[in-house]
């Protein structure tokens, strides 16, 4: 038995003592065990103890313990959720449509749109008559779609708006509006041509009356969206179509059709808009696609607004108030008329011929400007602008001022460039009108030929080591046919640098101001 030293040992259990034996007399004394040894007490070591508090959490209710428990559950369940549709993407098998369809996927429908009557899966028509040379967005272009299906709707005239709009990841195709003089007077019809390559596809489309505050109607084409792009790959999945908007032929009538508002709202899509110039008048238009070009033979409205991307915007538009064009990465060019004009892409050249009585505004980025401009000032005291600008593109802008009397009118114009020549012209002015002009670019040619009927003071300025010149027309004759004489008359000479005044009579003098500059590249003023 071991004890420990703290412990004092307990002698064994006895029964009750006895008294010893007597000794007999042949017993003998136990030997001697010599001296006895005494040995230093043990003491026991001394132990420190430390005393601790023990806390006890109140006792939870069983309200506050459910909540818990609900809350661990519920983001275990989102977490093992997203992982698992993130990981695998969900595949069925759908025994309707026979063949694989990722799952997960829905329509996209703009808010405050209600669909009404749709169309959908076995109640499309079979097309009678395909067309297969129907112009495609960026990313259907050469795909070919075998099978086709149709339907058609109508839609009051008197509406407040007329809309369309095209919903879907994998969906693309082409708006067209046409007049016949087959189409009731009260109506416009929309056919729609739905192309495909899988019946199955098809049945995940659907084409809808839709409805819009009080008073708007139009049609929408929906196909499915996925999210997080787990949208299916291979052109089996894609979906094409065509929706021609027939509007009534009303020529030989005292006043063309007027439609209140028209907005197009579709994606991946083409616009292609026949000539409505004398036949229709759009009191507002909004043509909106993406991915593909807007082109139109004529098109009249009080106020419009034309965008789409990655696409070119073409045609022939005239607008009574104003009219917004805006495109990316293409071109735009035509003929457009409009009191306020704004033209804008990047990485187009802006061609055409532009015309307008108060604002003019053309930008573009990385591509040239050629236009035909045309600025026309109204009334006294109004003043048309024109900012034309770009980079690294040249600059070439022919700019007519007209004054709506025979005489007179303000005019301001910009133009600016960069890494690329500059050159205006004037070929009209007004007589007795004032011309504020300013043509900047950089490491290009400047040039800038005045008109003859230009009074005013002018301002040249390059790099020193360039040239500036100014070239003077010996055969320009006075514009009010007075057989005045032109006098040039020249201020600063400088090493880059020259500035001085151009005027036909010395007692009265005109007030324009023309201004070049550019950098390590000459300047050209012809006058």
């Amino acid at each position: 038995m071991i004890y420990s030293n703290t412990d004092t040992p307990t002698p064994p259990k006895q029964g009750p003592s006895s008294p010893p034996p007597p000794r007999g007399e042949g017993q003998q004394s136990p030997p001697s065990y010599g001296s006895s040894q005494a040995y230093p007490q043990v003491q026991p070591y001394p132990q420190t103890y430390t005393g601790y508090a023990v806390v006890v959490p109140p006792p939870q209710t069983a309200g506050r313990r459910f909540i818990g428990a609900f809350l661990v559950a519920t983001l275990i369940w989102f977490l093992f959720t997203v992982l698992i549709q993130s990981t695998f993407g969900v595949v069925r098998w759908s025994h309707r449509h026979g063949g694989l369809i990722l799952d997960g996927w829905d329509y996209t429908i703009p808010s405050g749109v209600s669909l009404q009557e749709c169309i959908q899966g076995g109640e499309w028509s079979p097309s009678l008559k395909p067309d297969s040379s129907v112009a495609m967005a960026q990313g259907f272009v050469g795909i070919t779609f075998p099978r086709e299906s149709e339907t058609s709707f109508d839609l009051p005239l008197s509406s407040k708006s007329l809309f369309f709009l095209s919903r879907g990841q994998l969906l693309g195709g082409a708006v067209n509006v046409i007049t016949s003089t087959n189409q009731p007077k009260d109506t416009a019809t929309v056919q729609v041509v739905i192309k495909y390559r899988r019946e199955e596809v098809r049945d995940l489309a659907k084409v809808c009356m839709i409805t819009r505050n009080q008073g708007e109607n139009g049609v929408g084409i929906f196909a499915p969206v996925w999210p997080l792009g787990r949208y299916p790959h291979g052109q089996e999945y894609r979906l094409g179509y065509k929706m021609t908007i027939i509007l009534p032929d009303l020529t030989g009538k005292s006043a063309p059709l007027v439609i209140k508002n028209f907005e197009t709202d579709v994606q991946n899509s083409v616009h292609q808009i026949a000539d409505l110039n004398d036949k229709v008048l759009f009191e507002s238009i909004s043509l909106s696609g993406s991915n593909g070009p807007i082109t139109a033979g004529s098109l009249a409205v009080i106020k419009g607004k034309i965008h789409t991307s990655n696409g070119q915007i073409s045609g022939n538009f005239n607008s009574t108030t104003g009219l917004t064009v805006e495109t990316s990465n293409a071109p735009v060019s035509g003929k457009f008329n409009s009191k306020d004009l704004s033209i804008k892409t990047s990485n187009g050249q802006i061609s055409g011929v532009f015309n307008s009585t108060t604002v003019l505004t053309l930008l573009t980025s990385n591509a040239p400007i050629r236009v035909a401009v045309g600025l026309e000032s109204k009334g006294k005291g109004a003043t048309p602008i024109l900012n034309a600008r770009t980079s690294n593109g040249m600059l070439e802008a022919d700019v007519s001022l007209i004054s709506g009397s025979s005489s007179g009118g303000s005019f301001n114009v910009t133009t600016t460039s960069s890494n690329a020549p500059l050159r205006v012209t004037f070929p009209a002015s007004p007589l007795n009108s004032k011309l504020n002009f300013n043509g900047w670019t950089s490491n290009g040619r400047a040039t800038a030929l005045l008109n003859p009927a230009y009074e005013g003071d002018f301002s040249l300025q390059t790099s020193s080591t360039f040239g500036v010149t100014v070239h003077r027309n010996a055969g320009v004759e006075d514009p009010t046919g007075e057989e005045r004489k032109r006098q040039i008359v020249y201020r600063t000479v400088g090493k880059g640098v020259l500035t001085g005044e151009i005027h036909w009579d010395t007692k009265q003098k005109g007030q324009g101001l023309v201004t070049v500059r550019t950098s390590n590249s000459p300047i050209v003023l012809e006058v």
